[in-house]
């Protein structure tokens, strides 16, 4: 879901879906479009709900309809293709929710993070 109709693309008219939003009100959705997150993740049906202050992705949906793969942690999600365990995007964690970041934050944080913890202290090592 989505609050800003600018980011779909092919939008389209829809029947009314009555949506629970996180404070517990309803409100409808009559519009509907596509989202790219980056070359590798493409997400369908991704309704417009006016006023909503955010972008929901639903993991469920995402792996029923795109085949992904999702690792959660207290601190992150990585999500990755299902046939090869190709890196498509990773999410931070804050306030309860994970913020996607896309490939090249996930690719970033990937590679510091593979890093030993000696390489640093190797790099300052006077011969």
């Amino acid at each position: 879901m989505t609050g800003s109709v600018e980011f779909l693309t092919e939008v389209c008219d829809m029947a009314p879906v009555f949506i629970k939003l996180p404070d517990g009100q309803f409100t409808i959705s009559t519009r509907r479009g596509k989202v790219g997150l980056g070359s590798s993740l493409k997400l369908l049906n991704v309704f417009f709900v006016d006023g909503l202050q955010c972008h929901l992705i639903s993991v469920s949906q995402l792996t029923r309809d795109r085949g992904c793969l999702f690792q959660l942690s207290d601190k992150l999600c990585v999500v990755q293709d299902h046939i090869t365990p190709t890196l498509i995007g990773a999410g931070e964690q804050l306030n309860g929710l994970y913020l996607f970041r896309g490939v090249a934050a996930a690719t970033m944080s990937q590679i510091l993070d593979a890093r030993p913890h000696d390489v640093w202290h190797c790099r300052y090592t006077v011969v």
